[in-house]
């Protein structure tokens, strides 16, 4: 009997309350333990990183002249000369990205010829259209579709 009461576990297995106050403390300690070491490593970097951050800086500067030497040469131009290495590393602009004009028939909706749909049915096919202007209605068609069209396995 003796043994089984200096027996840890079995002894916060017969007070479990204690558990319940002494699990979650221990818990927000670890986290707050864990939150102070994240605190102190982002400051080291930011202290001890000055001559890594030029060397990013110099290989961020080469890969961005490579990237742009292979676009210049997929569009036929003449690539540039890569820059020479000087003292001071010149700051890189970025050109300005100008947008790409679309043609007008990329957004063109395509509806079919007029002759397609037999008279009796085109004026009940605009009215139909008309009323999809509507949120309510567009929600309502959906759903409608989705009762009474084929099952989604047979689309």
């Amino acid at each position: 009997m003796l043994a089984e009461s200096q027996d840890p576990v079995s002894w916060l297995l017969n007070n479990p309350k204690l558990l319940f106050i002494v699990f979650p403390a221990a818990v927000w300690l670890i986290n707050q333990i864990l939150a102070a070491t994240r605190v102190r490593q982002a400051e080291r970097p930011a202290e001890a990183g000055a001559g890594a951050d030029d060397a990013e800086a110099d290989r961020t500067r080469r890969v961005q002249e490579e990237v742009r030497r292979k676009i210049a040469e997929r569009r036929g131009e003449r690539p540039a000369q890569p820059a020479r290495a000087v003292a001071q590393p010149r700051p890189v602009s970025r050109p300005v990205p100008q947008p790409v004009p679309q043609p007008a028939a990329a957004f063109a909706v395509a509806t079919p010829a007029p002759s397609t749909f037999p008279a009796t049915t085109a004026p009940a096919a605009a009215a139909l259209l008309l009323e999809l202007h509507d949120r309510s209605q567009v929600r309502r068609a959906i759903i409608l579709r989705e009762v009474l069209g084929p099952p989604v396995a047979l689309r």
